[in-house]
């Protein structure tokens, strides 16, 4: 059993950040308050920026209310008459199980919704004193405890070539993290005195149940994440948060607990610093942006509540601590995302999806850099973290570092300054063996100059986005080698395993080369030639230097064999912008491409389709395309990309 004896810095920390609006506080502090003090301090600051956000808070707090209780779906019929979607994935399960697929969904879904609406009822009861929001609050909270499990197996049954379950089922899930943060968060903002008895005896027999059904299917390994251990994955972090917000709820830590309880504990905390080692030390997430952003809720959530029952073993942790910068490098110029990975919600100007995971950082975390993030992006969020982070001086906030070498999840991010309009933004990605939700890109530069992109990637919208595989995924979604040159709708899965990248962890690895990366600009190397197949690519290098003007890219091709070489260069610029052909290159609106090479070359320009430029849509851009004349072995092309004056 881990104890901290933290009572006096805890009491010093809540001294320092008592203080009144504007004067010095540490943001170290944040963590180890108990958030009903915060949002106490919250309910009377009188700054329109705080104002307007508790306003927004209750009045989403409001809207809560008036939604029907959700009641668990016995069948698909039920989901069609709930709040709860069916999942349109639903349909390509196999008939015999597609019930106990939508029934698992729906459980999952649920705790999603909830997992934000029960902490926001509960935290405009605290602010308005309204009972109506307390007692629709504990409408739900009485219809959660009946339910047993919180979720149910079947969610592996989704494909068509779905294994049937087995006796035990698929265990435990997301479902089931989501619902208990929900529940342990509302909670963490009621006076215990007005909680009903039998609610609370009710929720307390709920905690139990979850915390045995956790434990029983991670030791008989019922989910496929224990079995093949994943802990990087969403799908193992949010159980885990589950297992220790429940048990730090039923009194892991104090003197009197049980030992089975404390022994639940330990083995929660002992699976989420599985989670934290797995990560980059410097904050990389191994999934990219979207996925980092569910993820990383459950560290942060297990790992507040851990420090402020007097454990900080997870808030120290340097992947939390260094969290918030790596979000913050996210941020490109002329509202662009670095948008690798799955990043799903990764095109131009979609910052403010990501505004309440940067609020939950600043107050998990007391990172100066996702403050200075939320500060200067207008970032503001409508959950209680919001509100909070809201209340903290911007005095206390910090510009990231310009630029990073990120190994974990390898890239590369660089920016002139942080003026959004007129800077100019690098990114550069290399790859790892443990990186997942993945794309085929390794190699990939990016070069945006103010709002103007010169290079970008395809991106991705969804998983469902007609030719998602080939198009986003894919190396013709990226500004990397290719080899060969059919048109993307006739490559295959088994042609994109010899000409494009292999995503296989005996693949994935790209490891790079710093040779220089300051204010000025970057000189970097990136080994590719592991990603493609070794009978087909002997080496692939990558050399690509930059300042705020111009980039430059010095590719070196070895085949095993003769094969056309081909790269693509996608461009912010529209299908139908004016094309100039110039004698070593091509202007394709404003983006001049100059190539160098002692090879043939034939050159031409595409459309391509993209979730990078446009949110919420699939739009299209110009993609100019070069490539060896005729089938070579070695090829050296030297790329010069920049803006035509």
């Amino acid at each position: 059993m881990h104890r901290l004896s933290v009572p006096v810095f805890a009491l010093l920390c809540a001294t320092a950040l008592s203080s009144s609006r504007g004067e010095s506080a540490d943001l170290a502090a944040l963590p180890l308050q108990p958030v009903g003090a915060l949002l106490d301090r919250a309910a009377n600051d009188s700054d329109p920026a705080v104002a307007g956000i508790r306003e927004t808070l209750i009045a989403r707090a409001r809207a809560d209310a008036a939604k029907p209780v959700i009641r668990r779906a016995r069948s698909i019929a039920d989901i069609e008459t709930s709040r709860v979607a069916l999942k349109p994935t639903v349909a390509n399960a196999r008939p015999e199980n597609r019930e106990t697929f939508a029934l698992a969904m729906f459980d999952a879904d649920s705790g999603s919704a909830l997992s934000t609406e029960l902490p926001r009822l509960a935290a405009a009861y605290r602010l308005t004193g309204d009972t109506t929001l307390r007692d629709r609050l504990f409408a739900q909270l009485a219809e959660l405890a009946t339910w047993s499990p919180l979720q149910r197996p079947g969610w592996t049954l989704g494909g068509a070539g779905s294994k049937p379950l087995p006796p035990g089922g698929d265990g435990i899930w997301l479902g089931t993290g989501w619902h208990l943060r929900g529940i342990a968060d509302a909670l963490d903002l009621l006076p215990p005195d007005e909680i009903p008895v039998d609610l609370r005896t009710a929720l307390d027999a709920l905690l139990d149940r979850e915390i045995a059904t956790i434990l029983a299917d991670w030791r008989a390994q019922r989910p496929w994440f224990v079995k093949n251990p994943a802990p990087a994955s969403n799908q193992w972090v949010l159980p885990v948060e589950g297992l220790v917000r429940a048990s730090l709820h039923r009194g892991a830590l104090r003197e009197d607990a049980p030992p089975a309880l404390c022994d639940a504990y330990d083995f929660g905390v002992h699976c989420l610093m599985q989670s934290l080692d797995s990560q980059g030390s410097l904050g990389e997430f191994r999934e990219g942006l979207t996925y980092a952003a569910i993820t990383v809720k459950g560290l942060l959530s297990s790992a507040r509540a851990m420090a402020r029952a007097g454990d900080d073993r997870a808030l120290r942790h340097p992947f939390l601590a260094n969290t918030g910068t790596w979000f913050a490098h996210h941020i490109q110029p002329g509202g662009f995302l670095v948008n690798a990975f799955d990043t799903l919600n990764g095109a131009r100007d979609q910052l403010r999806i990501f505004d309440n995971v940067f609020a939950e950082i600043v107050v998990s975390t007391g990172n100066p850099h996702a403050l200075q993030v939320q500060r200067t992006r207008g970032l503001t969020g409508n959950h209680t973290d919001a509100l909070i982070a809201a209340t903290i001086p911007g005095s206390l906030a910090q510009p990231p570092p310009l630029f990073a070498a990120y190994p974990t999840a390898a890239r590369i991010v660089w920016r002139s300054s942080w003026d959004d309009s007129t800077a100019t933004g690098v990114w550069i990605r290399g790859g790892e063996a443990g990186d997942r939700h993945d794309h085929q890109d390794r190699g990939h530069v990016n070069f945006i100059i103010g709002r103007q992109p010169l290079l970008i990637e395809a991106g991705a919208l969804n998983y469902a986005t007609p030719g998602f595989g080939v198009r986003f995924r894919g190396v013709p979604g990226h500004n990397v080698l290719q080899i060969g040159d059919p048109a993307p709708e006739q490559m295959t899965v088994a042609w994109l395993a010899r000409a494009g990248q292999i995503l296989d962890d005996a693949h994935r690895s790209a490891p790079f080369t710093v040779h220089r990366l300051d204010a000025d600009g970057g000189d970097i190397t990136i080994d590719a030639s592991r990603c493609y197949a070794a009978d087909v690519v002997t080496r692939w290098i990558r050399r690509v230097e930059w300042n705020g003007e111009r980039m430059r890219v010095r590719d070196d091709v070895v085949l095993a064999q003769p094969d056309i070489v081909l790269f693509r260069w996608h461009t912010g610029e529209a299908p139908d912008a004016p094309v100039s052909q110039r004698k070593d290159g091509l202007d394709i609106g404003p983006v001049r491409l100059t190539w160098e090479t002692d090879a043939a070359l034939v050159t031409r320009v595409e459309a391509a389709p993209d979730a990078t430029l446009r949110a919420r849509t699939i739009s299209e851009h110009a993609v100019a395309i070069v490539r060896s004349r005729e089938p070579v072995t070695e090829f050296s092309l030297t790329t010069t990309v920049e803006l035509a004056r």
